[in-house]
């Protein structure tokens, strides 16, 4: 079967809106809709429930669409490797915004941001940070999946 663009669209929001409704439901904090079902969903903070979907995920084309509660720089980084074409965010950052909009991701979000804080609103979110900083999305990456790393590291040696 061949999708015309109108029809594709169509399937993508409604992709979109299955996954905010998700969302919003307040059971998970990412979710992941495609082929019109939810194909992956998690809760948790920071980006590894992201990172966990996007896994799940890894290999399934189509009109994919994620909810996310926060959509920063360094989670747009990572979702173009699936590929997402539809994002909705209750919070997203002015770079993730532009970034998505700029690679043909269709955004949806309830709050843009400057950037993304860290959890005591004391400065930029580290990964956000990283990922500002990078020279790209490769970059940008391989330096977040190092940190994240050292943090699991740190973590599991204080249990």
């Amino acid at each position: 079967m061949t999708h015309t663009g109108k029809t594709r669209s169509a399937e993508l929001l409604a992709n979109l809106e299955l996954a905010r409704q998700e969302l919003q439901s307040g059971s998970h904090s990412v979710v992941m809709a495609g082929g019109g079902q939810v194909l992956a969903r998690e809760r948790g903070k920071g980006l590894a429930p992201l990172l966990a979907v996007l896994l799940e995920v890894q290999g399934v084309t189509g009109d994919l669409a994620l909810a996310d509660s926060i959509v920063g720089l360094a989670a747009a980084y990572f979702l173009l490797d699936v590929p997402v074409r539809a994002v909705y965010a209750r919070v997203i950052s002015e770079k993730a915004e532009s970034y998505l909009r700029e690679h043909g991701v269709h955004v949806e979000a309830e709050t843009q941001v400057a950037q993304i804080m860290n959890r005591e609103g004391t400065g930029m979110c580290p990964l956000e940070k990283i990922a500002v900083e990078s020279e790209g999305p490769e970059q940008a990456r391989c330096r977040i999946r190092g940190f994240l790393h050292r943090m699991m590291s740190q973590t599991q040696g204080e249990v």
